[in-house]
């Protein structure tokens, strides 16, 4: 399905961060400068998700609980053309009805730049309390992201009253 969409926005900056694009699309964009009328197009094509050169995918993905954090912990893939920078450490809840497979929004809980590990621990305090999640990491390097490496399994975070009294007993 195409789909078309125009946005005007002035800019001060040579350069335009664009968020929220959905994966593996490919996008064309257009920028026009502006002085007393306007110039010609430089347009340009940009394809989100990994690229040649970018990290291969991270696999076997484990969450474990502890009384106060969940460690997710993963085997490598291949660096790519570049050495691994980092990972995008990523959260989605899943759905509370039935009818829902998921709620599509994944959040970027952080995003590493401590070179090539192999587990990352994110505390419940981060996540909203008695939610159930799925996680997924994201290597990168200065080529590109990895394919995204999700877990089958979830967690659902302890209640607010545990949070703040639970496990400090």
């Amino acid at each position: 399905e195409n789909y078309s969409k125009q946005v005007k926005q002035r800019v001060s900056e040579n350069f335009m961060y664009i968020h929220n694009l959905e994966e593996r699309i490919p996008y064309t964009f257009s920028v026009r400068a502006q002085t007393i009328d306007y110039g010609p197009a430089a347009e340009g094509n940009v394809t989100t998700g990994p690229q040649p050169g970018s990290p291969g995918r991270p696999r076997d993905l484990l969450l474990s609980q502890s009384l106060s954090a969940v460690r997710l912990s993963w085997v490598n893939g291949n660096s790519g053309k570049g050495p691994i920078l980092g990972y995008y450490i990523e959260s989605r809840p899943k759905a509370k009805e039935n009818w829902q497979l998921y709620l599509d929004e994944w959040k970027t809980e952080i995003r590493t730049d401590g070179g090539a590990v192999q587990d990352y621990t994110i505390s419940y305090q981060n996540l909203d309390p008695m939610t159930t999640y799925y996680f997924r990491v994201i290597a990168y390097n200065e080529f590109g992201i990895s394919v995204p490496c999700t877990s089958e399994e979830t967690v659902e975070t302890p209640s607010k009253v545990y949070l703040e009294y639970g496990y400090l007993q």
